[in-house]
């Protein structure tokens, strides 16, 4: 299925390793402008463990209560992410969440996408290759960052099914966790600055 975005405004491609900290800075910037705009927030990732951008999530979830997060179960079990996940979901609502794995139970949420809904009407979406993490920007990866508020409420749909799915069928971590994964971070560098 190709789907078509007529209300796209504007689109723009950033690469890392070239680009790598000016796409951490350009969604942090974005995400901080949803918070001030009142925007909902709609989050799927993969290898996420930049805690600046974990807080401004957090700070958007606590304002907005209809933001929804999920968040890879397999990425989640390792150290590094663990304790930035489970900083941002305690403070949201247990509806806003979800940590699991594709619908056959068994393969990675892979998506590392943000889509912010504005009540003035617009919406912008970050996806790509691009996770948010340090390792990402000194990797080979890649970043869109497009303004449609009909692609962004495509992913928000595609989202909330995920979360939907993920807490009716996998059981969800308490709201914070000290338990990791030593597997989970095999092969893994501890992020960088």
């Amino acid at each position: 299925m190709s789907l078509q975005w007529p209300d796209l405004t504007a689109w723009s491609t950033m690469w890392a390793p070239d680009q790598g900290p000016e796409i951490t800075a350009a969604v942090l910037a974005q995400l901080q402008d949803g918070l001030t705009k009142d925007a909902v927030l709609f989050s799927s990732q993969y290898g996420f463990t930049d805690q600046g951008i974990a807080d401004v999530m957090a700070q958007i979830g606590k304002a907005q209560a209809a933001s929804r997060f999920v968040f890879d179960r397999s990425e989640y079990l390792g150290r590094y992410e663990t304790p930035v996940v489970d900083g941002l979901i305690a403070q949201l609502q247990p509806d806003q969440w979800a940590i699991g794995t594709a619908p056959d139970g068994r393969d990675i949420l892979h998506s590392k996408i943000c889509a912010l809904l504005y009540p003035d009407g617009t919406g912008w979406t970050f996806s790509g290759s691009f996770n948010l993490s340090a390792s990402a920007e000194r990797e080979f990866n890649v970043a869109d960052f497009i303004w449609s508020r009909s692609r962004a409420e495509a992913f928000a749909v595609e989202i909330q099914a995920r979360l939907t799915w993920c807490r009716a069928h996998q059981p969800q971590p308490p709201q914070a966790s000290d338990a990791t994964d030593p597997q989970a971070d095999a092969g893994k560098e501890e992020p960088g600055p």
